[in-house]
């Protein structure tokens, strides 16, 4: 009986720990850039704080591919950016970043230590491919805020493709400023001096009874 007492104790303290939120899986989900600028930041403080929490990492995902799968449970928590695309999805606030631009080491603008959104006002720009993509709103805003609309040359599924496309010369991309943290020969970063900003976010559905989810979000305060 001892034994078999012991071990159901056991059980019950591991489901204790898995209600209040101590310890199990969380999947997360992030944008391009996040993934290279706050997920060494997330991991630390969730390994210290929640040492039984494991993250399961999905990276690159744009904003409305993360409020889809939140809403569908197959993603329990992400960091994207602002507005969240549909209805369910509780957003808070972790970040906001300068837009910047990025372009090829050998185009005209590159000997420009700060550069105008005027400038780019004949430029063909590199887009995300995503209808609803936060960061193409935020720069189409800024564009028109110049005096003009970005002439869309291509378009990328995420961020990777988009930076190796600016590196060939295809086009320049206006890109939140995290994407220095993305080291690719061919490429040169610039100030805009009125380009606007973008926030990022933590994101999860709303009315989820997760305290898995709670407690990173907690800890991340």
């Amino acid at each position: 009986w001892g034994s078999i007492w012991t071990r159901s104790c056991g059980r019950c303290g591991w489901r204790r720990r898995i209600a209040a939120g101590r310890s199990g899986l969380v999947r997360l989900g992030l944008t391009g850039i996040a993934a290279f600028s706050h997920l060494p930041r997330i991991a630390r403080v969730v390994k210290r704080e929640l040492p039984g929490v494991a993250l399961e990492i999905q990276a690159d995902m744009l904003t409305p591919d993360q409020c889809e799968r939140l809403r569908a449970g197959t993603l329990d928590l992400g960091v994207l950016r602002p507005p969240a695309v549909g209805d369910d999805i509780e957003l808070r606030p972790i970040d906001t970043e300068e837009l910047v631009l990025t372009i090829s080491v050998d185009h005209r603008l590159a000997v420009e230590p700060v550069v105008s959104m005027t400038d780019l006002r004949n430029e063909p720009f590199v887009a995300y491919g995503a209808r609803d993509s936060a960061v193409n709103e935020a720069v189409l805003r800024s564009c028109r805020q110049a005096g003009f609309v970005p002439h869309r040359e291509h378009e990328a599924a995420g961020t990777a493709v988009l930076l190796a496309l600016v590196a060939a010369g295809l086009g320049v991309a206006v890109v939140p400023q995290s994407v220095r943290a993305l080291p690719l020969e061919g490429l040169v970063f610039r100030d805009l001096l009125d380009a606007g900003t973008i926030d990022l976010a933590l994101a999860w559905r709303a009315g989820a009874d997760n305290p898995l989810v709670d407690a990173v979000v907690g800890v991340l305060d």
